[in-house]
C-alpha cells in the first residue's frame, strides 16, 4: 500500500479540531438530540430556532475543549483517547439509559472486575469499530502541516474569539428557550459527549482527597463513651447492620409489592419502614453518606472521606466493630476497624469464579459469634441486587419467578423477564435475612441482639427507559432513591432498650432516610456523644430511657468544617 497517496489529507491542527468539534457535537451525540426533538414543538418559530443554532453552540463548545491541544504532537493522541472514550460513554449512555456526572464516574471507576465485566457485552464492540477504531484510524490517513508557533496561537486565539462570539450570539438572541432547556430538563447536560465525562473527570480529580493516610483523617465523636445501661447490663448488645445492594422497596412484599418476595421476613416479628430515601443513586456515593452524620446535603462524597465514620465512633465507645464484605469494598467507611472480603471465599457450596452468594456473610458471622462474647457492631455489606447480573446473585432454587432474564446483556431479555430475574434477588435477600434473624434468635443466651437492614440505593429496571442507577439525584426516578429499611429484634434487646415494639411500629410509615441511620445507631447502642442528634434518631420517642442526660451532657450540634461542639 502506498502510504503517501493515502496521505493525501493534509490541514491545520485548528481545522482539524473544528472538524473533530462538528463530529462530536453531531453525531455522537444521538441521543441527546433525541431526547431535544421529544421536546421541541414544531410549530414554535424560537424553539426551531434553538434546533438551528443549537448544533453550531455545541460544536463551539467541543472546539473550546480541543484548543488547548491543538498542537502538531499532542492533537492526534488526545482525539484518539477522546474517540475510545466516547465509543464508552455511547455504549453505556445507549444500553443502559445512563446519565454521566461525576459520581457515574466515581462509581464507575470503584466498581470492582467481576461487576465491570458484567456490563460488557458483544454490543461494545461494535460502538468501539464505530466511535473508537474507525475514527483513529482516520486520523493515522491525516497529514497536519507544521505552523510557526505564533501564528498557531494567534488562530487559536482567533477561533477561540469567534466560538465564544457564536455561543454568546446564539444564547444572547434565544435565552428564554436555553434558559428554559437548562432549567427543566437539566439531565441534557449529562448526555452530552465529550463535554459530560470531560467535565466528570475534571470534577472527580479536583475533589480527590489528599490525605491517603487513615491516620490523618477528621474525627468525629471523639467524646463517644457508653451510655448508663452498659453498667448494669448482664449480656453482650450486638447490633448487625446489614448494607443492601441495589434492593428497590417497591419490590419488598412487606411494602406492598403484589408480588410475594418476602415468605419469610412476612413470618417474623419485624419492622419494614415504608418510606425511607437514600443518601445517592450509587454504592460509592451513598455509603460514605450513611456512615456520617451530616446527611445528604452535607460535604460533598470525596470530602466525606476526611472524616471517620460511624464505625470510628462506636469503637472508641468501646464495642468490638468488624465489617464483612461480599461487594466491592466499603468506600473508606471500614478503614479504621477490622474488615474481612469474603468475595473470593473458598467456601465450594456458596462460591465460585462469579463471587460468593450473600449466605457467606450469616456463615462468616456466625464463626465470629463462637469466639466473641463481646458487644459488638458488625456490618454484613451484600452483593444483593447488583446488575445487570441479577441471575447470578441468587442459588438456581430461588429463581421461582421465571422466565427469567439469564444474561448481562439486559436489553436482550424482556421488561419481564428482567422483572422476574430482579425479583428473585428480593427473594433470596429475604432468606438471608431470615437466615440471619434465626442465627441472631439462637445466641439469645449469650447475646441481646437486633438487626438493621437498609439497602444503599434502589435500580431502574426499564421504567421510562433507564435500567440500573447512578442517575444524578436531582433527576433521578424514585425507583433509585426509595430504598427498604427492615429492624429485629430480640426479646433480651427489647428489655434493654426499653423499646416500645408499638411505638415502634407506628413510625414504620414514618418519612425516613439515611440521613436517620447515623443517629439511630448510636442511640440502638447506647453510645453518648455530642454528636448525637436525638431529632434524627427514628427510635428516640420509642424508647424508656433518655440517651443524652447528666451534668456533662452538651446539645447535639454537628459541624461541616470538622470541629465538634
Amino acid at each position: 500500500m502506498d502510504t503517501k497517496r493515502l496521505n493525501r489529507l493534509n490541514t491545520t491542527p485548528e481545522m482539524l479540531a473544528l472538524g473533530t468539534a462538528a463530529y462530536f457535537a453531531i453525531l455522537c451525540n444521538l441521543r441527546f438530540w433525541r431526547e431535544v426533538l421529544a421536546i421541541v414543538v414544531p410549530s414554535d418559530p424560537r424553539q426551531i430556532a434553538v434546533l438551528v443554532t443549537l448544533p453550531l453552540v455545541l460544536t463551539s463548545l467541543s472546539l473550546l475543549i480541543l484548543l488547548p491541544v491543538t498542537f502538531r504532537r499532542t492533537l492526534k493522541p488526545v482525539l484518539a483517547i477522546l474517540f475510545f472514550a466516547n465509543a464508552l460513554a455511547l455504549y453505556f449512555m445507549d444500553t443502559y439509559h445512563i446519565y454521566i456526572d461525576r459520581n457515574m464516574l466515581r462509581n464507575a471507576l470503584q466498581s470492582d472486575w467481576r461487576e465491570i465485566t458484567e456490563l460488557l457485552d458483544v454490543r461494545m464492540a461494535g460502538y468501539l469499530l464505530l466511535f473508537g477504531i474507525l475514527p483513529t484510524i482516520l486520523l493515522r490517513l491525516i497529514h497536519l502541516r507544521e505552523t510557526p508557533l505564533r501564528e498557531s496561537i494567534t488562530r487559536r486565539l482567533a477561533i477561540a474569539g469567534g466560538a465564544v462570539v457564536l455561543v454568546a450570539v446564539s444564547v444572547g438572541m434565544l435565552s428564554g428557550q436555553y434558559m428554559f432547556l437548562a432549567r427543566e430538563h437539566r439531565e441534557l447536560a449529562y448526555l452530552l459527549t465529550p463535554q459530560n465525562y470531560v467535565v466528570a473527570t475534571i470534577g472527580l480529580l479536583r475533589g480527590q482527597n489528599p490525605r491517603q493516610d487513615h491516620s490523618a483523617r477528621i474525627a468525629i465523636g471523639s467524646d463517644a463513651r457508653p451510655g448508663k445501661a452498659w453498667e448494669t447490663r448482664t449480656r453482650p448488645l450486638l447490633l448487625v447492620l446489614v448494607v443492601g445492594e441495589t434492593a428497590r422497596a417497591q419490590a419488598f412484599s412487606l411494602n406492598g409489592y403484589d408480588r410475594q418476595t418476602n415468605p419469610q421476613l412476612g413470618r417474623r416479628a419485624v419492622f419494614s419502614f415504608t418510606d425511607v430515601s437514600s443518601c445517592g443513586t450509587s454504592t460509592a456515593e451513598s455509603l460514605p453518606c450513611m456512615f456520617r452524620p451530616f446527611g445528604r446535603r452535607g460535604p460533598d462524597t470525596d470530602d466525606l472521606r476526611q472524616y471517620e465514620s460511624l464505625l470510628d465512633v462506636a469503637q472508641r465507645a468501646g464495642l468490638q466493630v468488624t465489617w464483612l464484605d461480599n461487594n466491592s469494598g466499603c468506600k473508606g467507611v471500614c478503614a479504621g476497624v477490622e474488615s474481612h472480603q469474603l468475595d473470593n471465599d473458598a467456601d465450594l457450596a456458596l462460591c465460585s469464579k462469579t463471587g460468593c452468594y450473600d449466605e457467606i456473610l450469616v456463615k462468616k458471622l456466625g464463626e465470629l459469634l463462637a469466639a466473641r462474647p463481646r458487644s459488638s457492631l458488625v456490618v454484613l455489606h451484600q452483593q444483593g441486587s447488583h446488575g445487570p447480573a441479577y441471575f447470578r446473585r441468587y442459588p438456581p432454587e430461588f429463581g421461582q419467578f421465571t422466565p427469567a432474564c439469564a444474561t448481562d446483556a439486559l436489553l436482550g431479555c424482556s421488561r419481564e423477564e428482567i422483572r422476574n430475574a430482579y425479583d428473585n434477588t428480593i427473594l433470596y435477600t429475604d432468606h438471608v435475612l431470615s437466615r440471619l434473624i434465626d442465627l441472631l434468635d439462637a445466641q439469645q443466651d449469650r447475646y441481646d441482639s437486633a438487626m438493621l437492614y437498609v439497602s444503599d440505593h434502589g435500580e431502574s429496571l426499564g421504567e421510562n427507559g433507564l435500567y440500573l442507577h447512578g442517575m444524578p439525584y436531582r433527576i433521578a426516578p424514585e425507583a433509585q432513591t426509595h430504598v427498604p429499611m427492615i429492624y429485629w429484634m430480640s426479646s433480651g434487646f427489647i428489655e434493654d432498650q426499653g423499646l416500645s415494639t408499638s411505638c415502634v411500629k407506628a413510625t414504620t410509615a414514618t418519612t425516613l432516610s439515611h440521613d436517620n441511620l447515623f443517629a439511630s445507631v448510636l442511640g440502638l447502642l447506647d453510645i453518648r456523644t455530642r454528636i448525637y442528634q436525638p431529632e434524627r434518631d427514628m427510635f428516640a420517642e420509642c424508647r424508656g430511657r433518655t440517651l443524652i442526660a447528666g451534668p456533662n451532657a452538651k446539645p447535639p450540634a454537628v459541624s461541616f468544617t470538622g470541629t465538634e461542639g
